[in-house]
């Protein structure tokens, strides 16, 4: 994803979730399996698709319980922000960001991740990331540690 703008509207946007999740300074990785449709191999946050008639944040709740198995209880809202965005083949993209402090680090994957890693602001360069991942961390940027060094595509 290209462009960014923060709390613009956009209309016939793809809108999907993504979830920033920390747990004790340090942040969740996940690597998307070669079971999803794109970004295979990277790494990114919890991430999917608002189905139709739902609200984000009940979306991003569900994903982050398939995706990671964590439960909602042991999850702390931080804070949310969208941002909207164009894709390099001009397709537009409303991302409802959500930033969440979790009580546990334990996590169990299901089929769209093959791994995952709590990591500290340093280490982030070790990881081949989804492109869009840094405007996430910029968008959240006065409220988790400043990440530098992301490796993308």
């Amino acid at each position: 994803m290209n462009a960014i703008a923060i709390n613009n509207e956009m209309s016939h946007a793809n809108r999907v979730v993504a979830a920033l999740i920390t747990n004790q300074g340090k942040l969740a990785l996940f690597k998307r399996s070669a079971k999803v449709t794109c970004d295979n191999g990277m790494w990114h946050c919890i991430t999917g698709f608002i189905d139709q008639g739902r609200e984000p944040q009940d979306q991003v709740i569900e994903e982050i319980w398939q995706e990671a198995n964590i439960h909602q209880d042991k999850l702390e809202f931080k804070k949310s922000k969208t941002i909207n965005e164009y894709d390099a083949w001009g397709n537009q993209w409303e991302i409802h960001a959500f930033l969440f402090e979790s009580q546990t680090a334990n996590v169990e994957l299901n089929w769209e991740n093959d791994s995952a890693a709590w990591i500290f602001s340093h280490e982030l360069s070790r990881f081949k990331t989804v492109k869009w991942l840094k405007n996430i961390l910029d968008v959240f940027n006065d409220d988790i540690k400043v990440f530098s060094g992301i490796v993308t595509e």
